[in-house]
């Protein structure tokens, strides 16, 4: 009997052991499972954070994109007034109006030269 009993009580033990082997792989496995959804957590709001931020990049892009659409359309629209001002200014109307504000006579007609006159050698 009394190897019975201390069989029983080795096996008892062996048991007690394995209970708390598997506490503790049980523990481990559940510290293991909060530190997994801690990581997933923290990656899911990292992703959330850069979305909103690309989100918000491409917004001013766009924005940026139209303020410069903006600015080329007021420029081309500038050149174009400067265009048609510098071509009012010197438009043929204008210049005879010139013309005769300042006094001047209008440029005479070329005249032909004689061949004496372009060629002067002697004939004679």
């Amino acid at each position: 009997m009394g190897q019975l009993a201390e069989e029983r009580s080795l096996l008892e033990r062996e048991m007690l052991q394995r209970e708390h082997q598997l506490e503790r792989r049980e523990e481990a496995l559940q510290r293991q499972k909060v530190a997994t959804a801690l990581r997933h957590a923290s990656m899911a709001k990292s992703l959330d954070m850069a979305r909103n931020q690309n989100q918000e990049l491409r917004d001013k892009v766009r924005d940026l994109e139209r303020e410069v659409d903006e600015v080329n359309d007021e420029r081309n629209q500038l050149v174009a007034q400067e265009l048609m001002m510098a071509n009012a200014q010197f438009a043929p109307r204008m210049y005879g109006a010139l013309q005769a504000v300042s006094g001047d006579q209008p440029p005479a007609a070329p005249r032909r030269l004689s061949r004496q006159a372009v060629n002067p050698v002697d004939n004679g």
